[in-house]
C-alpha cells in the first residue's frame, strides 16, 4: 500500500465502479493477512498498489455466503440511501403489484451496487436485479433489441454537419423500469429492505436482469417517438427522423438509455421538451460528450470522433 511496506493478502470481493470509468481500478477487499486486519473490508484502488501478485482463488463459482459477504461490505459503506431510493423508482414508476404469496413459482432478485464519479463528487448507485436466468422458458421469450449501429451514427453526424445543427444527448434515467407493460406474468421476490413478509411482486414493468428488458424499453420508445411524430429509419430502427415542409427538422439515436439528437430550434422546442416530459430523464451534454463509446466534439465546422479511452485501455493491457 502506498506509504507502507506491510505486504497484505486479501480477496476481491466485487468491482468498486464500472470498468469503463475512471473508478475502473477501484475493488471492494476483504483482508486476510496479516491477522489484525482480517476480515476488515474496504474498498482499493488497485492501480495505487506498490507491488500486486494475483492468486487464484481455490473456487471460481459465487455461492450465497460470496452474496452475502458482498451485501455485508456495502452495507459498511452504506448504500442504504441508495437502496431506499431505488425502492422508491419502483414505486414511482408503477412496476409491481403485491400479491399474497400462495407458492407461485417466482424469480429471485439481488442488489447490484455501483460507485460513480461525477463532478467531482463520489455517487453510490443500487440497483435492484431480477435473476432472469431462474425464468421457465427463457428460449420462449423475445429479447433483440435495436441499437444504434456505429455504421448509422456517422451518417447522422454527417447529416448534421451538413445541417449545421448541434450535437446533444440525453440520458434516461432509470429506463427500464419506464418500459412497456409486461405481457406475461412474473413474480418477483422482493428484497428484505421491501418489509414484504409473506408477499410476492407481480411485475408489471420488464426489470434490470430479465431477457426482453430492453426490447420492453424500446418497444416504449419508439411508440413515444413515433406519438411525436418521429418515423424510424428502414435501415436502422434505432435511428428516427422528423420532417416538416421545408424537409428535414431534426433525428434522433437510440442506444439503450443514451440519446442523441440534432434539428432545428423548433425541433427543440416541441419535440425535445415532450421526451423530457414523457421520461425521466437524467445527464444533457451538448457539443463535447461520448456516445456509443466514441468521444464527440463540435466546434467550428467539425465534429471530431476519439477514441482515447480505449486507446488509454490497450496501453495500458500491453504494459
Amino acid at each position: 500500500m502506498p506509504g507502507d511496506d506491510t505486504p497484505r493478502e486479501g480477496v476481491v470481493l466485487s468491482r468498486a465502479g464500472k470498468a469503463s470509468s475512471s473508478k475502473k481500478n477501484w475493488y471492494n477487499v476483504e483482508y486476510r493477512k496479516p491477522e489484525e486486519l482480517k476480515g476488515n473490508k474496504l474498498s482499493i484502488d488497485l492501480s495505487t498498489v506498490d507491488e500486486l501478485q494475483v492468486v487464484k482463488s481455490d473456487t471460481d463459482q459465487d455461492t450465497e455466503d460470496d452474496e452475502e459477504s458482498e451485501e455485508a461490505l456495502f452495507n459498511e459503506i452504506d448504500f442504504c440511501d441508495a437502496r431506499k431510493a431505488e425502492l422508491e423508482n419502483w414505486k414511482k414508476h408503477h412496476v409491481y403489484q403485491e400479491v399474497e404469496d400462495y407458492g407461485q413459482s417466482y424469480v429471485s432478485t439481488r442488489w447490484v451496487y455501483t460507485i460513480k464519479e461525477a463532478d467531482n463528487e463520489i455517487h453510490r448507485k443500487a440497483r435492484l436485479v431480477a435473476k432472469g436466468f431462474e425464468e421457465d422458458c427463457l428460449d420462449e421469450i423475445q429479447k433483440n433489441s435495436p441499437t444504434c449501429d456505429k455504421q448509422s451514427l456517422r451518417l447522422i453526424l454527417s447529416i448534421i454537419m451538413q445541417k449545421k445543427w448541434s450535437i446533444n444527448s440525453i440520458d434516461i434515467k432509470t429506463a427500464f423500469l419506464q418500459g412497456e407493460k409486461m405481457q406475461r406474468k412474473v413474480h418477483l421476490r422482493p428484497p428484505k429492505e421491501a418489509n414484504a413478509n409473506g408477499k410476492l411482486w407481480l411485475l408489471e414493468k420488464c426489470v434490470y436482469g430479465l431477457a426482453d428488458a430492453s426490447l420492453k424499453w424500446y418497444e416504449k420508445v419508439k411508440k413515444t417517438l413515433n406519438e411525436c411524430g418521429g418515423t424510424e429509419s428502414k435501415v436502422d430502427p434505432a435511428v428516427f427522423y422528423w420532417y416538416n415542409s421545408n424537409g428535414l427538422a431534426g433525428v434522433l439515436a437510440v442506444h439503450v438509455d443514451d440519446f442523441l439528437w440534432a434539428g432545428t430550434n423548433l425541433f427543440e422546442t416541441e419535440i425535445i421538451s415532450k421526451i423530457r416530459e414523457k421520461f425521466s430523464v437524467g445527464k444533457e451534454a451538448s457539443e463535447s460528450f461520448k456516445y456509443l463509446g466514441l468521444g464527440l466534439s463540435h466546434a467550428d465546422d467539425k465534429i471530431i470522433l476519439s477514441q482515447t479511452d480505449y486507446v488509454r485501455s490497450v496501453k495500458d493491457s500491453l504494459n
